[in-house]
């Protein structure tokens, strides 16, 4: 697996301020593009996991969001389908424009 120094440093900057926070997933966004033009798009995915998993946990729901149709988009490109569908089942989760919960 590709070490990305910019993401490493990206994910070890603390948590607790919301730019460190927004800037981690601006990069992890930037590397998986990266990845996904080098045909590394398995890499890409496994990327936007962690850091989807990463803004899940600090409830930063618009970036899950934005980071769920990303990983979707690349699952598409690799014919995922399944993939795809899970990435925008995930994402509606944490959509708070949704009033009822949506379960698959």
């Amino acid at each position: 697996m590709t070490t990305i120094p910019e993401l490493v440093y990206a994910l070890q900057m603390s948590k607790t301020a919301d730019n460190n926070s927004r800037e981690c997933y601006r990069k992890a966004m930037s590397a998986s593009t990266e990845l996904t033009q080098q045909d590394k798009k398995r890499e890409a995915l496994r990327l936007l996991d962690d850091t989807i998993a990463m803004a899940a946990s600090e409830n930063e729901n618009r970036w899950v969001l934005t980071l769920s149709h990303h990983a979707a988009n690349i699952s598409r490109f690799l014919g995922d389908l399944p993939r795809v569908k899970y990435y925008y089942l995930e994402s509606l989760k944490f959509d708070q424009k949704i009033l009822v919960p949506c379960q698959a």
